[in-house]
Formats: C-alpha cells, sequence, structure tokens
C-alpha cells in the first residue's frame, strides 16, 4: 500500500537554516504519519496577494489525481489572515475533488 502523497508549503523565513530546519520537521512529520512528501513548495518574497507562483504550483499539484494533501508548520505559512483563509478555502476545494 502507498502511503497518502502530501507537498508541503512554506513562507520565507529569516535565514536558510531556519529554512532547512522547517523544511526537515515537515519530513520528519510525513515519515512519523506515513506520508510521502513528495515535494515543498515556497513563497519567497512577501506574501501580498493570494495567487503567487508558489501557491498556483502547490493549486497545480493538489489537482493529480494521487495528490491527498498540504502540510505546513503553521497556519501563518499560508500568509496574512485574508489571504491564508482564502488560500485554505482553495486548498480545501482542490483536496475535496
Amino acid at each position: 500500500m502507498n502511503s497518502p502523497r502530501v507537498y508541503g508549503y512554506l513562507r520565507q523565513t529569516s535565514s536558510k537554516a531556519r529554512h532547512n530546519a522547517l523544511a526537515d520537521s515537515l519530513a520528519e512529520y510525513c515519515r512519523q504519519h506515513e506520508l510521502t512528501l513528495c515535494g515543498l513548495f515556497t513563497e519567497w518574497g512577501p506574501i501580498a496577494v493570494v495567487r503567487s507562483p508558489a501557491f498556483v504550483g502547490l493549486l497545480d499539484v493538489l489537482a493529480l489525481p494521487d495528490a491527498y494533501g498540504v502540510v505546513l508548520p503553521a497556519r501563518v505559512h499560508l500568509g496574512p489572515r485574508r489571504i491564508a483563509a482564502e488560500r485554505e478555502q482553495q486548498i480545501a476545494r482542490r483536496t475535496r475533488a
């Protein structure tokens, strides 16, 4: 049996070391919960719009037939409250389809 395929999403962090630590923690979480982390999308600039290139890439892979969901270190990685709420809705629509 194949484990569910998930994708990580991070926002820009204070340093490359912090980014790597968060990426490692997502990978470990997936390992512990029998999920396959298939990719990691990172928002490298300020989050000012809902449909940034990194987020559109995430939505694209969520449309794949074997995609299961998204893993985040915390909700704040989806952006400011208004943007995060819209992104959560878009993710939910993709993962329910």
